[in-house]
């Protein structure tokens, strides 16, 4: 029991090794032209815990933020 939680262990000690060595991409739209919301009203798409959590790091509200078109 004892050498299976070692092994258990060890392999996900490698795996997460592993995994930390591929590089992540964030993926952006910049065309928003043509969505409904607008920066000026962030609580109509944004939830209440993510403007709280945005506020905690005074993060502001960008074009980033909104929603795509609906034509996508």
């Amino acid at each position: 029991m004892n050498k299976k939680f070692t092994l258990t262990v060890l392999v996900i000690c490698a795996f997460v090794v592993a995994s930390a060595q591929y590089t992540r991409h964030i993926v952006q739209f910049r065309d928003k032209k043509g969505t409904q919301f607008t920066l000026a009203n962030p609580a109509a798409y944004l939830s209440v815990k993510a403007l709280d959590r945005r506020a905690k790091q005074s993060l502001t509200v960008d074009s980033t933020d909104l929603p795509i078109s609906k034509a996508y």
